[in-house]
């Protein structure tokens, strides 16, 4: 017979010498570990088995990709996080530092990934949807490493977490990333084959499950979150112990209990190791079944700048605000000259409608008004504010005093 693949115990793949889970059964007995990118690659495949493969026995990523004959559940959809000033009521926006039973977890700055462990194939689907199709992306075939080699006893489980880049600026090639944002969306958007060769020279995607929606398909939606972190954290410590070639991969999220005085501590650490902000989350709370919502038990605080800037031009409105400002361009003063540095979007409809004139364009007396805005970060090309937020006008300060200098990091 031909070589076939099936999973068993952590080896040194033949072809590559890294770590990995399964190995081939050649026709003369011998067993030979391949990783899931050196199954996939023919010569190194025909070289290791001596060209005696039984192709539609060869077990490989593509194979595990979900088809047809994998019933994967579409109705479950990701919750997300609503942004601390959206809070209502405003009080809400104190009680959830305050209160012992909302937590602090980190804010992970990646790619959101639901995971769908089945026997017949895992599938890990990304938030958005394909368009056409209806269906949540597909991430699966760039990650075969988080899909390939869980034990089958957790058939029917579906984790929820964030793919994470976490070795510093990745050259793709074409491209030096600027964040580990980018460099996650880099990996799992680009062709499979490319995407698993910078994975194996540089780093592997690592999965950090924050959440569990099903165990063993019961659905696990309803229970409250201190309960489902509690089992969370027994079917990862599993899967690790069942297959020790996971453990880098697979995490949990790193979180804090207590009061105001912890949470914040807890933020800045975050912050001052270069981490996008936390999550605050309620222990008491259910995991919400309509797939995109934003309930106020999962709320964001995110590390922000604050700068003041005048107004230079706007972008026009699309879709619902069309006919309207979408966004008001915004400039500093950079060596004496008015210098561009983000389109301010998060406009209230009653100001958006203030500030626009009849042909949809920006008022002339808004021109060279001062502005507060919040940013995420300055992206490292343009030096634009990622994410920049409108946060009122400044009355008391004129367009000549905006030289961008005096930028205050805050939590938003």
């Amino acid at each position: 017979m031909g070589a076939i693949f099936k999973l068993g115990t952590t080896g040194t793949c033949t072809g590559c010498g890294v770590k990995t889970m399964g190995h081939l059964i050649s026709d003369d007995g011998t067993d030979q570990s391949l990783c899931p990118r050196c199954r996939d690659t023919k010569g190194i495949l025909a070289k290791v088995t001596k060209g005696k493969i039984q192709k539609e026995a060869v077990r490989s990523e593509t194979s595990r990709s979900f088809g047809e004959t994998v019933a994967v559940r579409y109705d479950v959809g990701p919750q997300l996080a609503k942004a601390i000033k959206d809070v209502r009521p405003v009080g809400l926006q104190q009680e959830v530092w305050r209160s012992p039973s909302w937590i602090a977890a980190e804010k992970l700055d990646g790619v959101r990934g639901v995971l769908h462990i089945m026997k017949e194939g895992s599938v890990l689907l990304g938030r958005n949807h394909v368009k056409g199709s209806g269906q949540y992306s597909n991430l699966t075939p760039n990650v075969p490493h988080l899909v390939e080699c869980i034990p089958d006893e957790y058939d029917g489980t579906i984790l929820d977490g964030e793919i994470m880049w976490i070795y510093g600026p990745l050259n793709t090639g074409s491209v030096v990333t600027s964040s580990a944002l980018n460099a996650a969306t880099a990996l799992l958007n680009c062709d499979p084959d490319k995407s698993l060769d910078l994975q194996h020279r540089f780093g592997r995607l690592v999965y950090v499950v924050f959440d569990i929606l099903y165990l063993n398909g019961k659905d696990l939606r309803d229970l409250m979150l201190s309960s489902r972190m509690a089992l969370r954290d027994e079917v990862v410590t599993g899967i690790v112990a069942k297959n020790p070639f996971l453990d880098p991969y697979f995490q949990t999220e790193r979180s804090c209990a207590g009061g105001a005085d912890e949470k914040m501590a807890f933020y800045d650490s975050i912050v001052d190791e270069g981490g996008e902000g936390i999550l605050l989350k309620d222990m008491t709370s259910t995991y919400s079944r309509t797939a995109g919502s934003r309930p106020n038990s999962w709320v964001k605080v995110k590390k922000r700048y604050s700068v003041d800037a005048f107004v230079t031009g706007f972008i026009p409105g699309e879709a619902g605000i069309k006919g309207m400002v979408g966004a008001m361009e915004v400039s500093v003063y950079k060596d004496g000259k008015p210098t561009a540095i983000a389109a301010v979007s998060g406009i209230e409809m009653a100001l958006r409608k203030e500030i626009s004139a009849r042909d949809g364009s920006l008022k002339p007396e808004y021109y060279g008004r001062v502005v507060q805005v919040s940013f995420q970060e300055l992206t490292g090309k343009s030096g634009r504010g990622r994410h920049a937020v409108f946060e009122g006008f400044r009355p008391d300060k004129d367009a000549a005093e905006c030289d961008g200098v005096d930028m205050g990091l805050v939590p938003v």
